[in-house]
Formats: structure tokens, C-alpha cells, sequence
């Protein structure tokens, strides 16, 4: 049997998970299950005297681990902004009947500041849009990542692309 027909055998044999914290524990486990691998290929190479990126990785945390601890913090708010700005994005996308751009304010700060062009003004709307502003700054995340929605009425739209965004200050996201 060729090795694809093995794999897809053994993954229809494996349960499917039933829900979202089931499905979270099989990707831990994946995640596991890989770094097991991982570890012991480094393992392999080491008793030959050679180091893959996981032994240098684990080597230079041992030799300046307060260094590692500061990179992995920085990468990590990196990937946190990284998903709150998705999730912003897919927002402003159910929203695309009366916005026209969306751009993210280039920063290295703990921010995200969304400037929103609108096609035409609408209080509903623009309360739509604010409640996920609204709920945000409930949770935790927003004492550490804050974002800031600033609308451009669509009379000044054309005035803050040509001085704003040529300048490059801006990335359009939507």
C-alpha cells in the first residue's frame, strides 16, 4: 500500500473532534507529537556532533536565557497583534456596504490604529461597527493592545489618501 493510502487510512481511523475544546487538544497534541519529533532528530545529530536549529535554539537559552525570554516575549506580542489584526480585518469586511478603505497606522507600539473611509455616513452603522470596539475593551487584551478606530467622513477621504497615506505612514488592510 502506498505510503498517502497508509496516512489517509490511519487519519480516518483516528476519532474526529466532537468540539472546539476536543479539536484544541488534538492540536496540542499534534504540537507535542511534532516537538517529540523535532527533539529527537536534534538528539540524533548531536550524538554525531552536528546541532540542528532546536539544539542551537535550547544552547543559546541556556547561555543568555534572559535574552530568550525577552525575544520569545517580543515575538509573542508580535503574533498577538498579529491576530487581533485579523480579526479586526474580517470585521471591517462585513462592513464593506458603507466603508470604502480601511488602513493601519504603521507603529512598533502596543496599538492598532484603524482609519476607516467611509462611502457615506450612517449612525447605525458606525454603532455596528463600534461594538466590536465596545466589546474589546472588556477583555484583558485591551489594557496591554489597545485599538483605536478613527473615522474619515468621505468629504475628507480623498484629502487623507493623497496626504496621509502617500506619505507612507499607512497600510491599507481593507
Amino acid at each position: 500500500m502506498p505510503t498517502f493510502e497508509k496516512i489517509k487510512k490511519e487519519q480516518s481511523s483516528v476519532s474526529q473532534p466532537k468540539n472546539q475544546l476536543e479539536e484544541a487538544m488534538f492540536l496540542i497534541k499534534d504540537v507535542f507529537s511534532f516537538l517529540y519529533s523535532e527533539s529527537e532528530q536534534s538528539i540524533e545529530l548531536l550524538e554525531l556532533g552536528l546541532k540542528d536549529s532546536l539544539a542551537q535554539y535550547v544552547d543559546d537559552a541556556f547561555k543568555n536565557p534572559l535574552e530568550t525570554l525577552f525575544d520569545n516575549y517580543i515575538n509573542t506580542e508580535q503574533a498577538i497583534k498579529h491576530i487581533l489584526n485579523i480579526s479586526v480585518k474580517e470585521y471591517f469586511a462585513r462592513y464593506t456596504d458603507f466603508i470604502s478603505e480601511v488602513y493601519l497606522y504603521k507603529t512598533t507600539g502596543n496599538f492598532l490604529h484603524y482609519s476607516i473611509l467611509l462611502k457615506y455616513e450612517n449612525d447605525e452603522k458606525m454603532n455596528q461597527l463600534y461594538q466590536f470596539i465596545n466589546s474589546y475593551e472588556q477583555t484583558k487584551l485591551n489594557s496591554r493592545f489597545k485599538i483605536i478606530f478613527d473615522e474619515i467622513p468621505v468629504e475628507l477621504s480623498t484629502e487623507f489618501v493623497q496626504q496621509e497615506v502617500n506619505e507612507t505612514n499607512y497600510i491599507k488592510v481593507v
